[in-house]
């Protein structure tokens, strides 16, 4: 995206219904955010944004470690929700490509479920700005694992369902991160977990996806049983389903621009 907006998909989705991305989205597992927390070595007191924060399930994690998190959100929607579950929590409104943070501010950027919404290579730029020289960003994704059959289809079916819009999988995301001069490589590291849920519980989380989140509550509900239907799954069934956490960083080049 080159526009001076989000993605009106994201904008969309995101706005309705924040309670209900809270209350499905799975969690991180520990052992990733042990991770992060290793690679932010944030001293008390050091700025680290959380950058698309959603409802603030990483800045939440944040006031736990010796880090001050400040958010930056775009929906107003989930910032407001943000704002009421987490008061003492700074949180701005901004984008990933314009925040409205001085230069060289923050410790570490962590974008989690988000970087591919932003138009990278202008994200990458702004990053670059806020960070100290050396400090990471991290970027993350929580995915379901493709391992079981009934996963891939259905990740089949949400990849007709949301088309051409942004998605983690498609990698596009990566191409700021190939192409920039202002961070050193991109590594990244995988956390593989399971989640048990109910039926009723999984097809919810799948509701909070933005493509599906911004339909009428009809043809949502319809999507949805056709998902339950090709899965072979009944509401009260207990299903567990494979994930993974997808854990990227890379780290502010200190004395310039890489050649």
């Amino acid at each position: 995206m080159t526009e001076d907006r989000i993605h009106r998909t994201a904008a969309e989705g995101f706005s309705r219904d924040p309670a209900s991305y809270e209350r499905y989205r799975p969690h991180y597992p520990d052992a990733a955010m042990d991770f992060i927390e290793d690679l932010l070595d944030a001293s008390r007191g050091d700025v680290v944004v959380d950058l698309g924060a959603g409802t603030g399930r990483i800045s939440r994690w944040l006031m736990t470690t010796a880090a001050t998190p400040v958010a930056v959100e775009p929906v107003d929607e989930m910032r407001q929700f943000l704002q009421t579950k987490l008061p003492g929590v700074r949180a701005i409104s901004g984008r990933a490509e314009a925040m409205p943070l001085g230069d060289a501010s923050a410790q570490g950027v962590v974008a989690a479920q988000c970087f591919h919404w932003f138009d990278g290579e202008r994200a990458l730029e702004e990053i670059a700005r806020v960070l100290h020289p050396a400090a990471p960003v991290v970027a993350l994704w929580n995915i379901r694992s493709l391992d079981s059959p009934r996963i891939a289809r259905l990740e089949a079916m949400l990849g007709d369902i949301v088309g051409a819009k942004p998605r983690f999988q498609t990698g596009r995301w990566r191409d700021a991160f190939s192409t920039t001069r202002q961070f050193d490589e991109l590594s990244h590291r995988r956390f593989e977990f399971s989640i048990n849920y109910t039926g009723r519980g999984f097809l919810q989380t799948l509701g909070t996806i933005s493509t599906l989140a911004r339909m009428e509550p009809a043809e949502r509900d319809d999507v949805l049983e056709k998902i339950r239907m090709e899965m072979g799954i009944s509401p009260g069934e207990v299903v567990e389903i494979p994930h993974r956490t997808e854990l990227f960083w890379c780290r502010r080049v200190a004395d310039g621009p890489r050649t």
